[in-house]
């Protein structure tokens, strides 16, 4: 766990609260108007653990999946929806939610949503899978 601030001039300033261990997570996410969500990973194990994304729309339904498979051990990424799903054509706006699955470990995850204009950075919920 850990609290980040991001600063970005153009942009200003969030603050992320800390994510502690989580087996999985579930994410608020958009891409539309030029605002992109992405999510920051660490892999908190010793060891590689996988991780299994689904995309689902508004109403829950599955809209793609993959998997991040050898994530390193203490590993840190940072991705936008855009770029997990690339394969995913998300161009013509997308709202819905990401979930995620650790397989061999825990991981810690922070969200934000960037835009293109002074005001589009905000930090979001990332909620534990029960």
């Amino acid at each position: 766990g850990g609290v980040i601030r991001f600063r970005n001039p153009a942009f200003g300033i969030a603050g992320v609260q800390s994510s502690p261990p989580l087996s999985g997570f579930t994410v608020p996410v958009r891409n539309e108007g030029g605002i992109n969500t992405g999510v920051a990973l660490h892999n908190v194990q010793d060891s590689p653990i996988s991780l299994q994304f689904q995309l689902l729309d508004t109403q829950g339904m599955e809209v793609a999946g993959t998997m991040m498979a050898g994530f390193p051990a203490r590993a840190q990424t940072a991705v936008f929806i855009t770029e997990l799903f690339d394969g995913v054509d998300l161009a013509g706006g997308f709202k819905g939610s990401l979930v995620a699955r650790s397989q061999g470990g825990s991981v810690a995850a922070m969200a934000l949503e960037l835009g293109t204009q002074a005001g589009e950075f905000t930090a979001l919920p990332v909620s534990p899978l029960r």
